[in-house]
């Protein structure tokens, strides 16, 4: 909307139009809009004085506008400033001071604005139609958007803090993300579903939102409420931005049910006034309105084609309405208490109710065929949605909110509540299931085997509360910490000494058993030696003995010999035996002396072997018990290392749980730290912007001023003109008069 820089658009207004233009003809600015401009409106607004920088005598500079900008937009009345203003639609009215121009003058400015502006009948429209709202959806219902519109970062600020639960009166998913928007007092919380994390709070001032809604493309949220008894709007924000986009509707009751079209092109709103209420939302204003219901509507919504609209009242009744033009197209008769919700089946050929009579009942939309029937809940169907794959999700006051396929057969049940249930929600994008009752205890379930996920806490506290909650938290957490990481600490080094003595003792009985090796392995070459020399000393002694006796026998024969030869000196042959005898005693007695030595050498060696021998055999009874000694050692620290293994671990484990926890709580002041300065930087941000708005609206006022002290001096100026213009007549009376008399023709 343009900032209302007031110039003299007014003048051009104050034409009244003489001309009308009938049939098919062409509405052009040199036939019908010029001719009157520069009747009424050329004296000011001419290329040479253009009050207002306004030149309405050329079409090239009427369609630049005036110093406000431009005046037109071409295709669309309801957007160009100068229909507005002549409208009454925008401030300051024109004509200033004056009625609204007739019905039959504003259609003419209408239609030619509406089909393109154009200069004279060779002129062909060049602008298009401008949609309602420049956010169409670009594909059917069911198929994901190539952009799938997400939520900026958002203040998570509540706007009204509670410490006792409330039940949620709606819950709403995204249809193409895992987002959930809840109604709490005078806000609306946003929840990622796959987190179970608060992403945003949008605030509704209005009260309490009764229904809340995705657009069939997921870039729109609708909120409608209020205050009982008091008032009633819709509002919708732009999931992209997080701001508010429209607002609709003045009830004076609150509103229960409402819904926007697939296009965003309609918002349908309903409650205790028994009327359903359509409004156009690119002008904001009420395209037609429904009287037929007897009693509070409850529940409303348009087919995924935005073809049709359905409604229901607390009496039962349902009706099923033309969406564009409000006529009745059927009547869907059945329910017999209040219906508590409507939705349709992705492909716009079902409609499926709800009623407090416990039923759900499906409804073919072709002839208003019931095709199915079946008791839902007892005690009634407190809410109720088709899923985009097709199957059904309810809740009621049975407590349970329950899962079923379009033959009424039950798929799964969801319980675990503690009152009655209140509304419901089934994410696609998740295939999760929410529910929620009176007690205002929520659930989160996995809609494939109905496994409990959580329970979302729906009164969030304060920002500072939070922080000041985990400052506390951490500090606490810290205090414990340091105890477990003496203790960890001591563990980890009693653990760490228990494995390197360990270490050190295997090492050592490793050492002891290469030594003892060795020393077996000496001491049986030892023995072996010992044997061996035995055995030699035993073979010498044979031999000398064998020498020892021999000796006798032949020094005897040499002694006999001798004698012989001294019977016989002569005798060669003895001669020669007793020289044979002599060399033969001295050869043994050389043997002797021989194998005598030999004998005290091995003797000498065995008593080295032996003493060797003695000294191996001690040394391995040492190792031997130095082993077991080692090995019971070993064995007794293996025992003792699973009891302190484990020990250490449940020591590392209560640190490192605690050090987590302390973690998490500085990862959470963290959070809410940075969540503060994110408040106050939008804060000052939000209260710069209002600075700035409010020099304009300043700067507004100043031009409203100068234009009326503008509008003073022009009627000043014209009375002068005027005034100068009789005495210019009076003084041209007298001429004419001397001239006469003169005879001057």
């Amino acid at each position: 909307m343009k900032n209302p820089v007031i110039h003299a658009i007014g003048f051009l207004v104050t034409v009244l139009f003489s001309a009308t233009v009938t049939g098919q003809e062409k509405i052009t600015f040199d036939d019908h809009i010029k001719p009157v401009f520069r009747s009424k409106c050329a004296s000011c607004h001419n290329g040479d004085k253009k009050s207002g920088g306004l030149d309405v005598t050329n079409y090239t500079n009427l369609m630049q506008g005036g110093n406000s900008g431009a005046v037109i937009e071409p295709g669309d009345a309801s957007d160009s400033y100068l229909f507005q203003l002549v409208n009454h639609d925008e401030e300051p009215i024109m004509p200033p001071k004056s009625d609204k121009l007739p019905d039959k003058q504003l259609k003419l400015i209408s239609d030619w604005i509406d089909n393109g502006a154009l200069e004279n009948k060779k002129s062909v429209s060049t602008a298009p139609k401008k949609t309602k709202i420049v956010m169409a959806t670009e594909s059917a219902a069911n198929k994901r958007p190539a952009v799938v519109a997400t939520f900026p970062r958002l203040p998570l600020e509540p706007v009204v803090t509670s410490s006792r639960k409330t039940a949620v009166a709606a819950m709403a998913t995204n249809p193409w993300s895992p987002i959930v928007a809840i109604s709490s007092t005078k806000q609306i919380l946003l929840m990622n579903i796959q987190t179970n994390q608060l992403i945003g709070v949008l605030p509704f001032s209005e009260g309490q939102a009764n229904v809340l809604k995705f657009s069939r493309n997921g870039s729109l949220l609708l909120a409608g409420g209020g205050r009982s008894g008091a008032s009633g709007k819709v509002v919708v924000w732009d999931v992209k931005t997080g701001k508010r986009i429209i607002t609709v509707g003045d009830e004076l009751e609150t509103v229960l049910a409402a819904d926007i079209s697939n296009d965003h092109s309609l918002i349908a709103l309903g409650g205790p006034q028994k009327m359903v209420r359509v409004y156009d939302t690119s002008t904001g204003k009420l395209e037609y309105q429904i009287k037929k219901h007897t009693d509070w509507v409850t529940s409303l919504e348009f087919s995924p084609d935005g073809v049709l609209l359905a409604s229901g009242d607390r009496n039962g009744g349902v009706y099923v309405w033309e969406a564009e033009t409000g006529n009745e197209y059927l009547t869907l008769k059945g329910h017999t208490k209040r219906i508590s919700s409507i939705s349709w089946r992705i492909d716009s050929n079902i409609v499926a109710t709800a009623s407090d009579d416990v039923s759900i009942r499906l409804w073919e939309v072709e002839n208003g065929r019931m095709v199915k029937n079946w008791g839902a809940h007892g005690g009634g169907v407190s809410d109720m949605k088709f899923s985009r794959d097709g199957k059904i999700l309810s809740c009621g006051r049975d407590r349970t909110a329950k899962l079923w396929d379009q033959n009424g057969k039950q798929l799964r049940a969801f319980g675990n509540l503690t009152d009655i249930a209140v509304s419901c929600a089934f994410c696609c994008e998740t295939q999760r299931v929410l529910s929620c009752d009176w007690a205002g205890e929520m659930r989160l379930f996995q809609a494939a085997d109905g496994k409990l996920l959580g329970s979302p806490a729906m009164n969030p506290p304060k920002v500072a509360d939070r922080l000041a909650h985990w400052t506390a938290q951490k500090a606490e957490l810290s205090k414990k910490l340091q105890p477990l990481k003496v203790a960890a600490e001591q563990s980890a080094k009693q653990f760490g000494d228990l494995k390197t003595k360990q270490t050190a003792e295997k090492t050592k009985l490793t050492q002891t058993q290469t030594k003892l090796n060795q020393t077996n392995g000496e001491l049986q070459a030892t023995k072996k030696l010992v044997t061996q020399t035995q055995t030699n000393i035993q073979n010498l002694q044979k031999q000398l003995t064998a020498q020892q006796q021999a000796r006798p026998l032949v020094a005897e024969s040499l002694s006999k010999a001798k004698l012989a030869l001294a019977k016989l000196p002569g005798d060669a042959t003895l001669q020669n035996t007793v020289n044979e005898m002599n060399k033969k005693v001295q050869a043994i007695d050389a043997q002797v002396t021989n194998l005598t030595n030999q004998i005290n050498t091995g003797k000498q060696k065995l008593a080295t072997s032996q003493s060797k021998m003695k000294q191996l055999n001690t040394a391995a009874t040492q190792l031997n018990n130095s082993k077991t000694a080692i090995t019971q050692t070993v064995a007794t620290i293996g025992k003792q290392m699973p009891t302190a293994s484990q020990r250490n671990v449940a020591a590392q484990k209560a640190y490192s749980d605690a050090q987590q926890q302390v973690n998490a709580a500085e990862k959470q002041m963290q959070r809410w730290q940075n969540e503060i300065e994110f408040l106050k930087k939008l804060n000052e941000l939000k209260t710069k912007l209002s600075a700035a708005q409010k020099q304009v609206n300043d700067a507004a006022v100043v031009v409203t001023q100068r234009k009326k002290e503008l509008d003073t001096a022009e009627q000043n100026y014209t009375s002068a003109k005027t005034v100068a213009a009789q005495k210019q007549q009076a003084v041209n009376q007298v001429e004419n008069e001397i001239r006469t008399v003169q005879g001057i023709k």
